[in-house]
């Protein structure tokens, strides 16, 4: 009984494995810092929609509380740079007239009163608040 030795390859050999593993952990050496980059940013984005919401939210609690005075809603809002909860700041809180289309700062009556918020982010939302008939 001879035994027929064939020179065909059909496996890898231990030098090959090693080779590859040692390519494999430089290249993921080389990655590495860019990964660093995205898992230490990877909370912006809710961070950025969590802001948004309370702004959002704030604004539409000065909504379903408007009462018929703009006077009290004025008052109760407060001046610009006060703060209205959650991260959110009065950036505008005056009333407002329009002329030819444009906005006037002096206004001739108090029917409309204009109300603008501002989180962290600098993101702003207004609204202009009329008398309820």
């Amino acid at each position: 009984m001879t035994r027929s030795r064939t020179s065909s390859r059909d496996a890898f050999t231990l030098i090959e494995v090693v080779a590859t593993l040692v390519l494999t952990a430089l290249a993921f050496l080389a990655l590495l810092p860019f990964l660093d980059q995205v898992f230490l940013r990877s909370h912006e984005p809710r961070v950025q929609l969590q802001q948004a919401m309370n702004l959002q939210s704030a604004m539409e609690n000065l909504v379903t509380s408007h009462t018929n005075s703009l006077e009290n809603l004025r008052t109760r809002i407060g001046s610009a740079g006060s703060a209205v909860g959650g991260g959110v700041t009065v950036s505008e809180n005056q009333y407002i007239t329009f002329t030819g289309g444009l906005e006037s700062g002096s206004p001739s009556s108090n029917n409309l009163l204009k109300v603008t918020l501002r989180n962290t982010l600098g993101e702003e939302v207004t609204r202009i608040f009329t008398e309820r008939p």
